[in-house]
């Protein structure tokens, strides 16, 4: 009704009306030379920091989900079933796994090629394995969890689980994009709308 207050009209049908699909992982290949910018980037845009500082605790989780992510995209790339696909919502699900699991595949990040890859899940190792390394784990993950806990909820898992927006359709037509916060809370809205932007 506002929208009409203004002379602005959208007349579509129930189908038209249906919301893409949108996978923040589904360009970042790790074949190419700027895999890992594109991916600190994009950590960057959704982790945001309300204190404005960053502790350890907030590098390190910011490491841990640019390790995860590279990580999975890797085993897309290669084709390996790593249980897990290269989606934003199964970075949260890989990350909350039972940490024995883990460091299974913290184990198998070693091999990896991609120095991101291999030195992150190499720090993984060390500070769980470290003497203080439970408390200092949980500490990690509790960060990691404050930036991807939005990835709880159905609505947003639905809509960052596939990827079917054209975003070489968007660069040459005249559109606008709509963007309806599913929730209340400011810091995770914006951190959606940097996310998509």
């Amino acid at each position: 009704k506002n929208l009409q207050k203004k002379g602005l009209t959208a007349n579509m049908t129930e189908e038209q009306a249906t919301s893409c699909k949108f996978n923040p992982l589904a360009n970042v290949f790790t074949t190419r030379n700027d895999c890992y910018s594109r991916t600190q980037e994009l950590v960057k845009s959704f982790c945001i920091n309300t204190s404005g500082k960053e502790d350890y605790f907030d590098k390190q989780a910011k490491n841990y989900i640019i390790t995860a992510i590279l990580y999975l995209c890797e085993c897309r790339d290669k084709k390996i079933d790593c249980g897990f696909p290269a989606t934003f919502p199964a970075v949260r699900d890989f990350l909350s796994m039972p940490t024995e699991q883990l460091m299974e595949h913290a184990a198998k990040m070693l091999e990896s090629p991609i120095p991101a890859v291999r030195n992150g899940g190499s720090d993984m190792i060390k500070t769980y394995a470290d003497g203080e390394g439970e408390k200092v784990w949980s500490s990690i993950l509790s960060s990691v969890t404050s930036y991807i806990a939005m990835l709880d909820d159905p609505n947003l898992r639905e809509f960052f689980s596939d990827h079917t927006v054209d975003t070489h359709l968007l660069a040459y037509k005249h559109c606008s994009i709509f963007y309806v916060s599913p929730t209340s809370d400011v810091t995770q809205g914006i951190a959606i709308a940097r996310l998509l932007y």
